[in-house]
């Protein structure tokens, strides 16, 4: 009877600290889900969003439109960073200059109705409409182009915002401002 009471004893010994062991190392499991669950993508995110890294503008005014315009896009985004500034400067006319090009990569992944999205918040944020393209959004089959004025301590802007929805990438690029497209 004694043997069989230590047999008992040993093999209970071995359940419980085997339990113990199983409890560890679920309790260790499920915080590293969770962990992995917040920086995880969700659906509707970008993946190309996670693979660029942001640039910093060098120049005055890049970095005042950036600080403008990064809070609505990471508002309304989830998250914004500039990928590339200043690349392909259109210039097809001396009236028509493009002073500044800022490239974003947002988080969120995007589509055409947010592009009227953009628009109403950058109304919200005391952007106005401008004649340059229309007072209102147009809307192609892949982009959104939008025209906008926008003031600010430093400077005045006619801004295009071009929301691709292919390259999910908003393209922001700043006017000379006063030319015949400003003005109605």
């Amino acid at each position: 009877m004694t043997k069989n009471i230590k047999y008992f004893v040993l093999v209970l010994l071995v359940v419980i600290t085997g339990c113990d062991n199983k409890d560890k190392q679920a309790s260790s499991k499920s915080s590293v889900n969770s962990q992995t669950r917040q920086t995880a993508m969700k659906i509707s995110d970008n993946r190309d969003f996670f693979s660029k890294k942001e640039i910093i503008p060098k120049t005055p005014a890049a970095k005042d439109l950036d600080s403008v315009i990064k809070p609505i896009l990471k508002n309304l985004f989830d998250d914004a960073r500039i990928v590339t500034v200043n690349l392909d400067l259109r210039n097809p006319t001396p009236e028509d200059t493009v002073l500044d090009s800022l490239h974003y990569s947002v988080r969120r992944l995007l589509d055409i109705p947010a592009g009227d999205e953009l628009y109403k918040e950058l109304l919200a944020n005391k952007f106005s409409p401008s004649p340059r393209l229309g007072s209102k959004p147009q809307h192609g089959k892949t982009c959104v182009y939008i025209s906008v004025f926008k003031r600010t301590s430093k400077g005045q802007y006619s801004l295009i915002f071009i929301l691709d929805t292919l390259k999910q990438s908003i393209t922001v690029e700043s006017f000379k401002l006063g030319t015949k497209y400003d003005q109605l």
